[in-house]
Parts: structure tokens; sequence; C-alpha cells
């Protein structure tokens, strides 16, 4: 299965988690990140565990801050893994939460840009000024960085 699209997601994953020459180890590895060790030493057991890769499909992990593990992955669209980065952010409109500004978008009638201005303020164009942001509209990280204290 070498030459296999799930294949080829597996080494990625080891990649990003363990290989501190790779380029997204610092956002993966290089955070603590790791990769289920038996899956990691074993393409038969990621397999077992996980099996064929569906086409339009990419591996995502449910809470960003665990590692790649049983319990904690799913199978996700490219849509569904953009709503589920680090960045990402709760929209909050007129007392509706939305897990990304598209759906609050799409669900409102508003464009997803507005919906940023809207949520989270903006300077106008031709005056300069700063627009803050409308009242009952806010956007807050999904995944807060834990600092320490």
């Amino acid at each position: 299965m070498s030459r296999s699209r799930t294949y080829h997601i597996w080494q990625r994953i080891k990649q990003r988690c363990h290989d501190v020459n790779f380029v997204d180890y610092p956002d993966y590895g290089g955070r603590g990140i790791a990769m289920h060790e038996p899956w990691r030493h074993s393409f038969e057991a990621f397999f077992a565990d996980v099996g064929v890769i569906p086409d339009g499909m990419e591996i995502d992990r449910v809470d960003n801050e665990r590692p790649y593990e049983p319990g904690n992955i799913r199978f996700a669209t490219r849509r569904q893994q953009m709503q589920n980065m680090r960045r990402s952010k709760w929209w909050v409109v007129d007392g509706v939460r939305y897990g990304s500004a598209t759906a609050a978008a799409e669900a409102t009638g508003i464009s997803a840009s507005q919906i940023g201005r809207m949520c989270l303020g903006y300077t106008h164009n031709e005056t300069g000024n700063w627009i803050p942001p409308k009242a009952g509209c806010t956007a807050e990280l999904k995944y807060p960085e834990v600092r320490d204290a």
C-alpha cells in the first residue's frame, strides 16, 4: 500500500509530528503534538485502526491540542478542517454561535467579510475612523493558547 493515498497521509502525519527538519514540524511536533506510538512505528497498526481514507477527506484531530490518536481523529473535508484550526473562531451574531464566519454568513445572508467587520470592528477606508464591533457580535478563538502562569 506504499503508493496509496492513505499511506502518504500517514507519512505526512509522522513528518509533521516527529521530523524536526520538516517544514510543518513547528506547528505540530514543535508544540507537542505527537502521533500515537503504535501508529508512528507501523503503517499496519494505523491502517487497522483508521482504514482507507475516503477520497475528498483528510485526517483531522477533533481536539487540536491532543495527539493523532484513537478517539481524537476523524475524516473531514478541507472545509471542515479549515473550521478546526488553532486560529479558528466561534462567531456569535445576534446571540447565535457559529463555527465559522462562512457558516454565519450562510445562515444570516450577510457576507463573511461583513460578519468579520461586524464582530471584530474595522477602520473605515475613506475616513480612517475606527468602527467598533456591533453589539451582540463577537468572535473568540476556538482554541485559545494555554499560557504558563
